[in-house]
């Protein structure tokens, strides 16, 4: 199977492609969450639309997610790891594979940012 890659600050994880599709699924779940406590995800919409559009259209093996320019500032970057522990600690799914979801947002925490 093919995999895409996931990349922050010269770091680099792989992923399935098939795999990949569940950990948006399972990023843009969370929304719901901010949205209600009034943060300002404007920007994550945003990129999550492209990624999306990315998963959608690009072959492959070249699904690749860039999170160099999304994550510019602490902010962001802190949201950011917010959301993948707010995955990792999700109880249910919404049609995606949570498990896969899980592994994928625990690895990066580990091999991105330093956390775990």
């Amino acid at each position: 199977m093919a995999t895409s890659s996931i990349r922050n600050e010269n770091k680099n994880i792989f992923v399935n492609d098939s795999q990949l599709g569940d950990w948006i699924k399972a990023i843009t779940d969370t929304f719901d969450n901010l949205i209600a406590q009034d943060v300002d995800i404007k920007w994550l919409l945003l990129e999550c639309d492209q990624w999306c559009e990315i998963y959608e259209n690009f072959p492959p093996g070249l699904k690749d997610i860039e999170l160099d320019n999304v994550l510019s500032d602490n902010d962001r970057k802190a949201l950011f790891i917010s959301l993948l522990e707010t995955v990792i600690n999700k109880a249910d799914s919404k049609g995606y594979d949570l498990p896969v979801a899980k592994e994928i947002s625990s690895k990066l925490l580990k091999e991105l940012f330093g956390v775990g």
